[in-house]
């Protein structure tokens, strides 16, 4: 509560949980409980083994441990299908407070013509399934192989957690 009154006025609303009424479709919690990780069945030339998952580079690896950091539960390259399209994020994590599972790209190229191809018809196919940025999935973007900022992940990651919330709030959900 004190945080909350450093930047809003007044007391927020209490809604009960489950939130299923208030949350925007996706993925759902119970589907994320049961979901095995490492489901992506395109070779991993180099992969980083973390906590028995694996991992295709060091971004993804520094983006998962900020998500742990923040006390969120993960796994990586999921399958899930929405519309017929299938999808593999390099991780969903778990925000329990708002009772949420978000997917995170991370497309670490964007400086590679063919990689940000590759990585704009990824976005254009999440929302062709009618998933939305920030409420859904987070694209996390870099220019470059060495300019990973993990200040611009964590603030990417708050600013989802905080529109799911603010639809909580106001019962905005479809």
């Amino acid at each position: 509560m004190k945080r909350w009154r450093s930047i809003y006025i007044g007391d927020p609303d209490i809604k009960k949980f489950p939130l299923d009424k208030y949350r925007h479709s996706g993925i759902l919690p119970s589907f994320f409980m049961r979901a095995r990780p490492n489901q992506n069945t395109i070779e991993n030339k180099h992969p980083i083994a973390y906590k028995g998952q694996y991992l295709r580079s060091k971004n993804e690896l520094l983006s998962i441990k900020q998500i742990e950091n923040m006390g969120f539960m993960w796994k990586t390259e999921v399958e899930f299908i929405v519309k017929g399209i299938k999808f593999y994020p390099d991780a969903l994590f778990y925000v329990p407070f708002i009772e949420k599972v978000i997917a995170l790209e991370i497309d670490g190229m964007m400086d590679n013509e063919e990689y940000s191809y590759k990585a704009n018809r990824r976005k254009l196919n999440y929302y062709k399934a009618g998933l939305i940025e920030f409420k859904d999935v987070i694209f996390f973007r870099l220019t470059g192989d060495n300019d990973f900022d993990i200040d611009s992940l964590t603030r990417l990651i708050e600013f989802s957690i905080e529109v799911n919330a603010i639809d909580i709030k106001n019962n905005t959900v479809p």
